[in-house]
């Protein structure tokens, strides 16, 4: 992670995307054109379960890769995976110039301001929240 940051980030993005957390030790499988499959943080040496250990992990999925049916559904599966993190990593905020834009063509301000007047409207100061029953 110190001497390739540009690799760490891409493979760290594939586990935070497909596992909802990052960190490390990190351990991806991938395959042989370098496209991730499987990828965890942590993996215990031996089975602790619920996850599985290391060990298993690889031979499942020596298994899987040897197996010549299932090995195009990994190919096809992190290739996906590969297109869906790089159309992810190519996203620009949104910048001022086109926000103004937006509200210039559009009536956007107006249907904003008209959502929190019905909003607000619906309000109940008394009893707190909106509406009626139940609070």
């Amino acid at each position: 992670r110190e001497e390739r940051p540009d690799v760490d980030r891409l493979y760290m993005s594939f586990v935070q995307a497909t596992t909802g957390q990052g960190g490390w030790p990190m351990n991806i499988f991938l395959t042989s054109d370098l496209k991730p499959i499987f990828g965890a943080t942590y993996i215990p040496a031996k089975p602790m379960p619920p996850q599985q250990g290391f060990g298993t992990l690889i031979r499942d999925f020596g298994r899987r890769w040897a197996n010549v049916q299932e090995r195009p559904h990994l190919k096809a599966q992190a290739e996906d995976m590969a297109l869906r993190m790089k159309s992810s990593m190519e996203y620009q905020p949104v910048q001022k110039q086109d926000i103004e834009s937006f509200f210039a063509r559009t009536n956007a301000d107006r249907v904003l301001l008209k959502g929190l007047d019905d909003f607000e409207a619906t309000f109940d100061g008394r009893f707190g929240g909106f509406d009626g029953k139940p609070k």
